[in-house]
């Protein structure tokens, strides 16, 4: 015999004294945040893939640098010159928490961003943003190796899944590269990087949008400067790359406005939802923009292109059921093996109730 109580009560507030006002207070930033940060990651990729293949601007740091350029001048103008946005960790951010942890974090951004440019020179849009559903899987191994995660067959499907299906979609990519390819693992193994010191900063401080942002963004601008003139410095003056920004200046600002807006969006995903709605939210977009991408610059996509990335796309969406309710899988997986063993012995399957585990 059940005792169920029927509960009336949302958010741990009654029904009837339920704030409409509140609520939309609560939910309208997060989707903002959400909706701001797919069409500006979108928008940037596409304007980048233009701009490097149909402007022939050969210089992918030099247009990643120029976001976090902007991101830089931006939030010390709101942070240090209009003081708008207040700094409540300045005190705790101290020379050796800087060397620690916002250096590494930057230069790991940094490294992320301009190898994953680099790969719009040797990839289609669409098959990279099929690449990106391989992230989760090298994202689940790191987090493994460095003991972050446990081991589970929830984590061990899907990670199979990701990782068949990302081959299926490679082998079925007419316009394959190993060198784009390997670019793309690099950025991601930069990505792990800045993820894991990501995890390890918040469980000591806890930062807004812009003042994150305002910490990041300079050691990163610092390090892709760095390493155009040690990598692209040539090929900008031998080609005449700042004239060609001279000529079409309207598209290298908006290139660094959206990297700002992609940047501080990015941050405020995850403070008014969570990390795993933007990972949602990103596989969502992706799959939007392999489409966008198909529209624009006529990137071909396969049969077996459109299995993979589907394979893919199913193995994250377990791995993220798994983590958002981890006994979800378990208890539906049991229940499927109880009534399986009733099935074999004759037993009424109404006669046996079932509990979670």
């Amino acid at each position: 015999m059940c005792d169920v109580r029927e509960d009336h009560t949302l958010g741990g507030r009654s029904a009837s004294k339920f704030d409409a006002k509140e609520w939309l207070a609560m939910i309208v930033p997060g989707i903002l945040a959400c909706v701001v940060w797919s069409c500006a990651s979108s928008s940037i990729i596409l304007l980048n893939k233009h701009l490097m293949s149909r402007a022939s601007f050969d210089a992918p740091m030099v247009l990643c640098s120029l976001g976090m350029l902007f991101s830089s001048l931006v939030t010390w103008l709101l942070c240090k010159v209009l003081r708008v946005v207040d700094l409540p960790n300045a005190d705790k951010v101290d020379r050796a928490f800087y060397i620690k942890f916002i250096l590494p974090a930057g230069a790991s951004m940094a490294g992320n961003l301009a190898l994953g440019n680099y790969t719009y020179l040797y990839l289609p849009v669409t098959y990279i943003q099929m690449l990106k559903a391989l992230a989760p899987a090298i994202n689940c191994t790191a987090l493994v190796l460095l003991d972050m995660e446990k081991v589970t067959t929830t984590l061990v499907v899907s990670v199979a899944m990701i990782v068949l299906g990302t081959a299926a979609a490679s082998y079925g990519e007419t316009a394959f590269s190993s060198v784009g390819l390997a670019l793309y693992l690099a950025s991601e193994v930069f990505e792990v990087t800045r993820v894991v010191i990501i995890q390890v900063i918040t469980q000591q401080l806890t930062f807004s949008p812009v003042e994150g942002l305002y910490y990041m963004a300079p050691p990163a601008f610092g390090c892709l400067l760095a390493a155009i003139l040690i990598f692209e410095y040539e090929t900008v003056v031998q080609e005449n790359l700042l004239l060609k920004m001279a000529a079409h200046p309207s598209l290298f600002v908006l290139a660094g406005v959206l990297g700002f807006v992609v940047n501080v969006s990015t941050w405020a995903v995850i403070k008014f939802t969570s990390a795993l709605t933007l990972k949602v939210v990103g596989t969502a977009k992706n799959a939007a923009t392999v489409y966008a991408g198909h529209l624009t610059f006529g990137n071909e996509v396969t049969t077996m292109q459109i299995i993979g990335y589907g394979c893919s796309l199913a193995g994250f969406l377990i791995y993220n059921i798994g983590k958002a309710f981890p006994t979800l899988l378990h208890t539906l997986s049991g229940y499927s093996w109880t009534h399986m063993t009733l099935r074999w012995h004759g037993c009424p399957e109404a006669s046996v109730e079932t509990a979670p585990a």
